[in-house]
C-alpha cells in the first residue's frame, strides 16, 4: 500500500482541507479528491492535463498520506452529499487501487460517525477506467472488494459506488479515444475494461450480494458520448459511409453489448442494491456528456497546443450550430457540420442512455 499518496490540487488553493475540494452539485455539496498519473491518456479527458501535469495548469502537484487525507476531514466546515474520488486513476496499480479501498470505508466512516453528511444515505464513488482491474488477478480483486466490505459492514449506513468508464463501444473506438499519448502498454482497451468489469461484478457479487451486502454497487458508464438533450459536440465514427455518435448502438460490438445485457439484468436481479437507481434511471445507462461548457473547456483552450487533440477533433467531431461554440470555432478552425440524419442518431441515445450531469447524475447511484 502506498504510504504517500499523489494528487492534483487547486494552484491558489489554501484550503484547509487539502488534498480535498468541495463542488457544488445539485443540492449537494460533493467531496472531491484528484489522483495524479494515469495508466490511459484520453484525448478528450479534461483532467489529462492535471493527471500528468507536463503543461502550465490551474492545478499544482502535492503529497499526502492516507491519514492525513481522513483527518482533514475535520476540517469540513459544511455538510456534503457524497465524496468522489476520481483521478488521473484511483486503481492505478496494486499499491494504489488498496489504498483507495482503506480511504473510500475511512471517508465514509468519518461521514457517518460525525454526522456530515446532508444526504441521507451518503456515497462514496470511485471513478475508474478498469484498466487495473482487466489485469489484476481475481485475489488481488477480492481483496479489494473485500476491504471495502469490512468497512460497509462496521459502517451503519451509506453506500459504495465504483464506475467504470468506457471509452468506447467497440475495439478501434476505444483504442483511437484512449491511447493518445504512446505512454500505455494496454493493447485493446475495450477487451481489458470489459475484463474488469465483469471480474469485479463477479467479486461483488460474490463477497457482498451473495451475503446480503447491498451497499457496494458497480456500474458501467458512457465516457463522454455526446450531449444528448441538446447536442453540440459529436464524437462520430464511420460506419459503412454513415456517421455514428460514439456509443450508438449500431456501433457495439457483441462483448459491450453483452456488458450492457448484464447490467440490465443486474439492475432487475438486485433491486435492494440499485433501487433509487431505477426509481430514477430505470434500465438505461448512464452517459457523461460532452459539451464545450465548463468540463471540457480544459481541452479546447488548449487543443492548438496539442497536435494530436486537434488532429483527433477534426477527423472525429461533428458540430452543430450554437453561439456557446465560438471557443471551440476559434481554435479549430472549420469542422464539417452535422447533419440531420447524425442529429436523429444522437436523439436514438435517448432510448439506452440517460445524461450523467452532476445534478441529477451522482446521488442516485
Amino acid at each position: 500500500m502506498e504510504t504517500e499518496l499523489n494528487f492534483a490540487i487547486q494552484r491558489n488553493s489554501n484550503s484547509s482541507l487539502e488534498p480535498w475540494e468541495i463542488n457544488n452539485e445539485g443540492q449537494h455539496g460533493a467531496l472531491v479528491l484528484r489522483y495524479r498519473d494515469c495508466n490511459l491518456s484520453c484525448y478528450l479527458c479534461y483532467f489529462q492535463p492535471y493527471a500528468y501535469l507536463n503543461r502550465t495548469t490551474s492545478r499544482r502537484p502535492v503529497t499526502s498520506s492516507l491519514e492525513t487525507c481522513v483527518n482533514q476531514l475535520n476540517n469540513l466546515d459544511r455538510s456534503i452529499g457524497w465524496v468522489r474520488i476520481q483521478g488521473g486513476e484511483p486503481l492505478l496499480n496494486d499499491s494504489r487501487s488498496k489504498s483507495t479501498s482503506i480511504l473510500a470505508g475511512e471517508v465514509l466512516n468519518h461521514i457517518v460517525s460525525n454526522n456530515l453528511s446532508s444526504y441521507e444515505n451518503p456515497r462514496i464513488i470511485i471513478q475508474t477506467n478498469g484498466i487495473w482491474l482487466g489485469n489484476a488477478s481475481v485475489d488481488k480483486i477480492d481483496e479489494f472488494v473485500q476491504k471495502i466490505v469490512e468497512y460497509l459492514e462496521n459502517v451503519g449506513y451509506g453506500k459504495i459506488v465504483l464506475e467504470i468508464s468506457f471509452k468506447g463501444s467497440n475495439r478501434e473506438m476505444a483504442n483511437s479515444y484512449a491511447k493518445s499519448i504512446n505512454t500505455t502498454n494496454v493493447d485493446d482497451v475495450l477487451a481489458t475494461q470489459i475484463s474488469g468489469y465483469n471480474k469485479l461484478h463477479e467479486s461483488i457479487k460474490n463477497n457482498a450480494w451473495d451475503n446480503d451486502i447491498n451497499r457496494l454497487a458497480i456500474y458501467p458508464i458512457a465516457g463522454f458520448g455526446p450531449e444528448i438533450n441538446n447536442p453540440g459536440i459529436i464524437p462520430i465514427q464511420k460506419i459503412e459511409n454513415s456517421e455514428y455518435p460514439i456509443f450508438h448502438p449500431d456501433t457495439w460490438d457483441e462483448n459491450f453489448s453483452r456488458v450492457i445485457d448484464d447490467f440490465r439484468n443486474t439492475l432487475s436481479t438486485n433491486e435492494s442494491v440499485y433501487q433509487d437507481y431505477l426509481n430514477s434511471h430505470g434500465n438505461k445507462i448512464p452517459m457523461e456528456s460532452m459539451e464545450p461548457r465548463r468540463f471540457q473547456s480544459g481541452w479546447i483552450a488548449r487543443i492548438n497546443d496539442r497536435p494530436q487533440l486537434r488532429a483527433f477533433a477534426e477527423n472525429n467531431l461533428r458540430i452543430i450550430r450554437a453561439p456557446r461554440l465560438n471557443i471551440f470555432m476559434n481554435n479549430i478552425g472549420f469542422v464539417p457540420e452535422a447533419d440531420e440524419n447524425l442529429i436523429q442518431k444522437v436523439g436514438e441515445l435517448r432510448e439506452v442512455f440517460y445524461e450523467a450531469d452532476p445534478k441529477s447524475h451522482y446521488p442516485y447511484l
